[in-house]
């Protein structure tokens, strides 16, 4: 009797050693989230576009080399002797690529805004892929949940029928009513069913994230189990930081955009009309290039109440009989000449001054220009304070001003 307990004992030691070994520890999210970051394709390929883009950031900054070249001329083909200077010229030449107008620095900061741009997708990327992950994660924490509430109601389900079992064994019951109760059993058999299948798509759709291979059989699947609770606030970031890291996203976008412009304010024919434009107090150079692109000829317009129609910033009129109703603005026209004028009207809220930035703008300008310039800020100003004691909005009075400044470029630009 003893020996036979001992080998029973045995038994039941080796058959756990064995379902111990052959079970997985459940993986934390910790241990998902590096496996996850260590195999992504898509975060290594993300990766390797920043140090692209850091790379061309240095290569952006580097001199061109000087170039060293020979030209060999009247030789015959024929002839073994091509060195021989009775037969051959030899020209040497050295070329040197010479950059101005800055040129090589406005291209270190393209190459810059470039890196920016690459470093801030790749946040957005990784970001994008952690909340799928982190979704495939919730979702099998709780396929297992569901799991094991459908285990949880087919067990007490069967004790239900055998509680019924009894009743009718008592004759408390007909045999039809027990029949019912166990027929009912096959709605907890589907539901636990569905239940298994809900978990094996889980696990699949999250080692298929983590770029685990699996073999063929059920067995590494029905292995791999995760545990966790649903609580991730302490990886979700601050609702200020994702507002500023997409501000951040954006800016690095128009910065980039913004440097490739900045140039055409230069180059002819918009470098006149930029910079006559640029006198005005609010019109900085993309605001003269927008002007300046989509107007193209300022005397098609015959006169500054044209050209304001033109801008969508006089009010729409309603008539009806001898009643004449002025309404919001039009907003027909160009859209950027409007953005850019209302944009400018902004500066004129405060007292007519000559900044830096003003006064850098105004360097060799005509006197006038400058003239018109100053009488547009104080007009301006002017009618701004006067909207507003009024009791008009701000914007409205901005809208105003707007307005009333397309008659001032136009002019400048007709004079």
């Amino acid at each position: 009797m003893r020996k036979l307990f001992w080998q029973y004992s045995t038994l039941v030691i080796a058959l756990g050693l064995c379902l111990k070994a052959g079970a997985q520890e459940p993986w934390t999210w910790e241990k998902v989230r590096q496996q996850f970051e260590s195999n992504n394709p898509t975060l290594r390929a993300g990766s390797l576009n920043v140090d692209e883009a850091r790379a061309n950031e240095i290569t952006a900054n580097l001199r061109p080399n000087p170039q060293l070249g020979v030209v060999l001329d009247q030789f015959p083909v024929f002839n073994p002797s091509l060195l021989s200077p009775n037969n051959a010229q030899w020209t040497p030449t050295v070329t040197q690529l010479i950059e101005r107008q800055g040129k090589r620095h406005l291209r270190y900061q393209s190459a810059q805004l470039a890196t920016r741009l690459a470093q801030s997708d790749n946040e957005d990327l990784q970001r994008n892929l952690l909340f799928n992950l982190r979704d495939a994660f919730i979702r099998l924490l709780a396929a297992d949940s569901i799991l094991q509430l459908a285990n949880d109601n087919l067990t007490y389900y069967d004790k239900v029928i055998g509680v019924n079992r009894e009743r009718y064994k008592a004759g408390d019951i007909a045999k039809i009513d027990l029949q019912r109760v166990e027929l009912q059993r096959a709605q907890f058999e589907s539901d636990y069913q569905n239940a298994q299948i809900n978990q094996r798509q889980s696990k699949l759709d999250l080692l298929a994230l983590m770029n685990v291979k699996t073999t063929n059989d059920r067995t590494s699947v029905d292995q791999f189990n995760v545990a966790g609770n649903f609580d991730f606030l302490d990886v979700v970031p601050d609702l200020a930081e994702v507002r500023q890291a997409a501000l951040d996203t954006r800016r690095a976008e128009l910065d980039a955009i913004e440097a490739e412009l900045v140039p055409w304010s230069g180059r002819e024919p918009l470098a006149g009309t930029v910079a006559r434009l640029g006198c005005y107090r609010g019109i900085a150079e993309l605001h003269s290039l927008a002007l300046a692109a989509e107007v193209v000829d300022w005397h098609r317009f015959p006169s500054a109440r044209a050209f304001m129609g033109f801008t969508g910033l006089v009010p729409g009129e309603y008539s009806s009989g001898d009643k004449t109703r002025r309404g919001p603005v039009t907003k027909a026209g160009s859209e950027p000449v409007r953005t850019a004028l209302v944009e400018a009207a902004w500066a004129y809220r405060f007292k007519p001054a000559i900044g830096v930035t003003l006064r850098r703008r105004q360097r060799d300008a005509e006197p006038g220009t400058l003239a018109r310039s100053w009488k547009a800020q104080r007009h301006l100003h002017a009618k701004y304070k006067a909207m507003t004691a009024r009791g008009k909005p701000q914007a409205v009075a901005v809208t105003g001003v707007a307005r009333e400044l397309a008659g001032f470029v136009w002019a400048e630009m007709t004079s």
